[in-house]
């Protein structure tokens, strides 16, 4: 049988090793949740979300096994999911008759879509999953489950995995300053290793959460009110818990793609008419304004705590 009617072959079982990247982990979950309605079987491995695996407890989420562990493991699967060819792992292609890679499919490369609507999408076009769902299979938490919940609290996230993706420094303490003042309470969030080149958080005044315990990180947003920031992972599990968006993105074509898709929100770019992608990507963060943040902040959290947005 071919790889593409094992793809739909309801015998097939499913191995998906995951990318080391967050963002790209779970948007990936949406095909392994369709997968699994469909009474798929499927094992997801990834070191990324094996920390998150109490939110994901209808699925088998393993940690990423190396060497010949993997090898062992992964020959149990019929087909080994990827979403980008990077992520295929040296133990993986020495099975090349079982690696499917998401991004290499035409499919995949379609219409310009949001990437949770596009894997939707893929869901039904390639494994032949009728009316396929958006939803990864995260659990949510609850407010009694968060001792420090507080809706009136903005996370904001100033980094990115590249350095390319963040936006001005003074601009994110202008932001912050703008939220302050319309009654909310911004706090940033960044790794720990990155403190020292993000230092400029606390000489302006405002509180840091630090951690690379990607559990901690869930349950401080579930109990924050909205998430600002970069193109980045945990954009996407901000919009995983629920919360309200605003985030930044390089281009017009990456704020489609990548904007988070399983909570309300804005994706800005910059207005600036640049043509050149060399030149969108040199100067793309000084085309979006303080003003247009707020603004967009306005319409996507309320003009302040308790005021219901104009969005919703």
């Amino acid at each position: 049988m071919n790889k593409r009617l094992r793809l739909r072959d309801p015998a097939t079982n499913f191995g998906f090793v995951m990318s080391r990247r967050l963002g790209d982990s779970l948007v990936s979950m949406v095909i392994a949740e369709n997968l699994r309605r469909a009474g798929r079987s499927v094992t997801i491995y990834g070191d990324m979300l094996q920390p998150l695996a109490a939110r994901f407890p209808d699925h088998d989420v393993q940690s990423m096994p190396h060497g010949p562990e993997a090898t062992s493991i992964w020959k149990r699967h019929d087909v080994l999911l990827h979403f980008r060819p990077a992520d295929v792992r040296d133990e993986a292609r020495e099975m090349p008759d079982r690696v499917v890679v998401l991004d290499d499919l035409p499919e995949h490369r379609g219409p310009l879509l949001g990437v949770v609507e596009l894997h939707r999408q893929v869901a039904e076009s390639v494994f032949g999953i009728p009316s396929p769902t958006s939803e990864t299979g995260f659990h949510a938490g609850t407010d009694a489950d968060a001792s420090d919940a507080d809706h009136s609290r903005i996370m904001i996230h100033p980094t990115a995995s590249d350095p390319r993706r963040q936006w001005i420094p003074e601009r994110f303490i202008a932001v912050a300053d703008g939220l302050r003042h319309r009654g909310w309470t911004p706090e940033f969030t960044t790794l720990p290793e990155e403190q020292a080149a993000t230092d400029w958080i606390e000489a302006a005044g405002f509180p840091r959460f630090a951690s690379r315990d990607l559990a901690v990180l869930t349950a401080r947003l579930e109990g924050s009110g909205g998430f600002f920031g970069s193109d980045s992972g945990v954009a996407h599990l901000a919009s995983c818990t629920g919360l309200p968006f605003v985030t930044l993105y390089v281009r017009r074509k990456v704020s489609i793609r990548w904007r988070p898709g399983w909570s309300p929100g804005e994706a800005l770019r910059p207005r600036w008419p640049l043509i050149l992608k060399p030149l969108k990507e040199r100067f793309w963060a000084r085309g979006i304004s303080i003003n247009q943040v707020l603004s967009a902040a306005d319409r996507v959290f309320g003009p302040a705590p308790g005021i219901i947005p104009r969005s919703r």
